[in-house]
């Protein structure tokens, strides 16, 4: 792994990508809810894993999770859209009309047949080419990382492998360009 001080993001292009991973269980063997904002650099292929909240969260503490992330990095949110998540979508926006703070929230559309576990090994050449860096407190991600596939918990994996899919260009050095927006068509 290799890492970052907050001092190495100064002067730094950043755009910033939230991803939303929402679990539904919040029993001790139910799965993490991991909000993850990352900075791209502009101009290189770096990531930088700027913010992370997660845990057994319930919708009210989800929601408020992607609005921190949101107002304070103003990051380009991006979230599941199955069963729960399309709900979850619904309540976010009710709360941005009564937090009169707006922001679009993109759906990740995921190919059905890809797995989970082969979308978070797309992360792995990124890691061999040593453009994604830690905090040196993002233990729990490292631990998920190290016992990939066969921890009980990847979650944090998971919201960091959606990166993957919303944003594009990310292992080159072309300018960043955010993964194409779809407006939805039916309410």
């Amino acid at each position: 792994f290799r890492y970052f001080e907050e001092s190495d993001l100064k002067d730094k292009k950043l755009q910033c990508t939230t991803t939303v991973d929402p679990a539904i269980g919040k029993g001790k063997e139910a799965n993490n809810s991991v909000v993850r904002t990352v900075g791209k650099e502009r101009d290189k292929p770096n990531w930088y894993l700027i913010e992370e909240s997660a845990g057994r969260m319930d919708p009210l503490q989800l929601i408020d999770a992607i609005f921190y992330h949101q107002q304070k990095y103003r990051s380009v949110v991006w979230l599941e859209t199955i069963a729960y998540q399309q709900a979850l979508k619904y309540f976010i926006e009710e709360e941005q009309r009564r937090r009169q703070i707006y922001f679009l929230v993109n759906e990740l559309k995921r190919n059905k047949d890809t797995q989970k576990e082969t979308r978070i090994r797309g992360l792995i050449p990124l890691y061999k080419a040593g453009v994604i860096f830690h905090r040196r407190s993002d233990v729990e991600l490292e631990k998920e990382a190290l016992q990939f596939p066969k921890g009980r918990l990847d979650d944090r994996l998971d919201a960091l492998a959606d990166q993957l899919e919303a944003v594009e260009n990310t292992a080159d050095e072309k300018p960043y360009k955010q993964a194409k927006y779809e407006p939805r068509t039916k309410y």
